[in-house]
């Protein structure tokens, strides 16, 4: 288990540095060298641990990784990466015990004699520039530095045997990306098809009329006097034809252009407001071309607002 050292992030551990690239601890039978960050860069030391950090980047096809350095925060007297940091908090009826927090640094920085930091070096403790690297990272390596990916992760070690995760594991931290300003899209667009009879006919099963029942209102209505229901994925051309349940045609309602949608302000073809009950939609579709879509049959239901006069 990882954990993050509050208990209000408990379920996500914060990054800091901008980039939204993931990166890897590998625990791969390989070790690396970690910085065991204190008070002072001249008393941190260096402390061989069992996993090694990678910055991972998704590059077209490819996936690029970079060895990263780390730091670990040292929270008690043992000089190597032990459990001995002690939760407030239980797991299974006991105390937690976790081993010290793990710093991941992604960034890199120019110091006077050009770039350093920008890739893990295995030798780092016997160069002759160690000294200087060492007070970079110790800058770099504090948990609450803008060059930090990973600011603390904690590995609980639940079975108090003294062991991180199993070998072979590879614990991967994936950013949450944050917009921020300049920050760009990029995408490309496809081409409106207009011609694929096959898509257009499919299109049919999609055809409805709302809202559906009518209850005396429609929440897109501006005026009292003005109402309407709104057929929708519709075909460039379509005949809509709406009878009452003896078989009276009441209106017709032809539609050619390109928009999805034809309305019907409930009036019959003399203008007066059709009366109340159930419809029967009889849809005759085509494409702008003319070429057959199909039929479709629609039910529709009006109830209208109560005009009765108001008793005293």
């Amino acid at each position: 288990m990882v954990v993050a050292p509050k208990l209000s992030v408990i379920d996500t551990l914060m990054g800091w540095h901008p980039s939204d690239y993931d990166v890897e601890l590998h625990f791969l039978g390989d070790s690396s060298w970690t910085l065991s960050w204190v008070s002072t860069a001249l008393r941190s030391k260096w402390v061989r641990v069992p996993f090694t950090a990678w910055e991972r980047r998704i590059v077209g096809e490819d996936t690029l990784f970079r060895q990263l350095y780390t730091t670990v925060i040292q929270e008690g007297p043992e000089t190597t990466w032990a459990p001995w940091v002690t939760f407030d908090r239980e797991y299974n009826g006991k105390p937690m015990k976790a081993f010290y927090p793990i710093v991941i640094l992604i960034d890199s920085i120019r110091y006077n004699y050009g770039w350093v930091c920008t890739k893990y070096d295995d030798n780092l403790p016997y160069r002759s520039d160690m000294p200087t690297i060492r007070s970079i990272l110790w800058q770099m390596g504090q948990y609450n530095s803008v060059k930090v990916t990973v600011s603390r992760a904690y590995f609980a070690d639940l079975d108090d045997d003294g062991e991180a995760v199993p070998q072979g594991t590879i614990v991967r931290f994936e950013r949450y990306k944050q917009v921020r300003n300049a920050d760009e899209r990029v995408f490309t667009s496809v081409a409106v098809v207009t011609d694929d009879l096959e898509a257009a006919k499919k299109e049919i099963e999609r055809i409805n009329v709302f809202p559906n029942p009518y209850y005396g209102m429609n929440r897109a209505e501006i005026y009292r006097n003005q109402k309407f229901v709104t057929f929708n994925h519709l075909p460039y051309d379509a005949t809509v034809r709406i009878f009452n349940l003896t078989g009276t045609l009441v209106r017709t309602i032809r539609k050619y252009d390109p928009s999805q949608f034809a309305t019907w302000d409930l009036n019959n073809e003399n203008g007066l407001q059709a009366a109340a009950g159930l419809y029967i939609v009889h849809l005759e579709l085509k494409d702008g071309s003319g070429r057959g879509l199909g039929e479709k049959i629609l039910k529709l239901m009006i109830i209208p607002e109560d005009q009765s006069p108001e008793k005293d």
